[in-house]
């Protein structure tokens, strides 16, 4: 998997438009890092989209409720860790 994605790269690998990926992005679900004026997806941000999109096609939930219980997740994994 690269370590970053472009925009195109990023809607291809997960069967979107680049305007979805644009919306994604104004809605502050995705957060591109800039180099030299161009847009960079991080692999791992590819990786939480790609969860959160199956995640809600499966449990019939918004994006944004996927991406919600990530963050859920995420938060019990690192308090679990740090206790």
């Amino acid at each position: 998997m690269p370590d970053y994605y472009t925009p195109v790269q990023l809607a291809v690998k997960l069967g979107l438009s680049e305007e979805q990926i644009a919306e994604l992005e104004s809605k502050g679900l995705i957060h591109p890092k800039l180099k030299d004026g161009r847009r960079f997806f991080p692999s791992h941000q590819a990786h939480a989209l790609q969860v959160a999109l199956r995640m809600a096609h499966r449990q019939k939930v918004t994006l944004e409720r996927a991406f919600e219980r990530i963050e859920e997740f995420r938060r019990r994994q690192a308090s679990t860790t740090a206790s």
